[in-house]
Parts: C-alpha cells; structure tokens; sequence
C-alpha cells in the first residue's frame, strides 16, 4: 500500500469511530431521556457490541497509522542513504546503465539508450563499494564509527536491511 492509501485508510476508519462513537453517546442520551424505550440490559448489550466494534476500528486506525509512519520514516531514510552514497562514492543505485545513443548536431534528434542494472549488478556493485569502506578504514582514511554508518546506508541504498544482514551473519565465527 502507498503512503497516501495507509494515511487516507486511517483517517476514514478514524472517522468512522468517531461517527459511531457519535451516534451510540446520541442514542443513550435519547434512552435517558425517556425517547428510546429498551430495557436496562438491552441497552448494555448494545453499548458493549457498539464499544467493541470502535475499539476494533480504533485497534485498525492505530495499525493504519503506525505503518504509514514506518512506511515514511522507510523512504526518508532510503532517500538518505541514497543521497549519502551518491555523495560519497558517486554511484547510485537508480542510475541507469547507458548502452548506447545518437548524439546530433539538433538537439532533438539526441537520445540516449540504457537499462535498469540487473540484480547481479547491484549486488556487485554493493560488494565493491563495501570493499571499498573497508579499505579506507584499513587505510586509516575513515573512523569505524564513520565506516559503519556509511555501510549501513550503502546497504540501506541496495535494499538490504539489517535483519537480512543479521541472518547470513548467525553462525559465524566471528573473530
């Protein structure tokens, strides 16, 4: 889901509580009043099933927001990592592969020809700008601390998390 959709599912199940909630404080105002005759225990059967089906559409409005969070807080920092990786090695992984083109003297007949990089390639290409961290921390170029938030972006970047890196790592020694 987008972050558009997860925001305007929260806010039309927040609505919807809020309506809800509206109408069941209207109608027990309306039964204190004498208007609705119902006896005591109908009207606590009803408020229970009322209560528990906003405190459901609540529980879902929490669970809509938190994701669209996630989800924002997920590319700001991609966005980052990308900026940070673009600005310390040059690369991205967006960019595209040019594989060709016509360059004319109007400019209209210009063009250039290129490709998304294959899986194969962006995994090298993490491979090589990670060997390239440690070596200019074995150059004594960059602090550990500054290699390793420049590795996590670089990996952040290249769409591998943490968890992912985390699981290939269980079970090895480490020295």
């Amino acid at each position: 889901m987008s972050t558009w959709d997860l925001l305007n599912k929260s806010d039309a199940l927040t609505s919807e509580w809020i309506e809800k909630e509206s109408i069941l404080e209207d109608y027990i105002d309306r039964w204190l009043k004498g208007e609705v005759q119902k006896t005591d225990e109908e009207i606590q059967d009803l408020y229970d099933r009322a209560t528990e089906q906003i405190d459901q559409l609540k529980a879902e409005a929490r669970k809509a927001q938190e994701e669209y969070i996630k989800t924002v807080k997920e590319e700001a920092m991609r966005k980052s990592a990308l900026i940070s990786v673009k600005h310390n090695f040059g690369v991205s992984p967006d960019e595209f592969v040019i594989t060709g083109g016509v360059l004319s003297s109007n400019a209209e007949d210009s063009h250039l020809i290129g490709r998304q990089k294959s899986t194969a390639e962006l995994a090298l290409e993490r491979e090589q700008l990670l060997g390239e961290i440690r070596s200019r921390v074995m150059r004594k170029e960059m602090s550990l601390a500054d290699a390793s938030k420049l590795a996590n972006d670089v990996n952040i970047a290249y769409g591998i998390n943490m968890e992912q890196i985390q699981e290939n790592t269980e079970g090895v020694m480490k020295r």
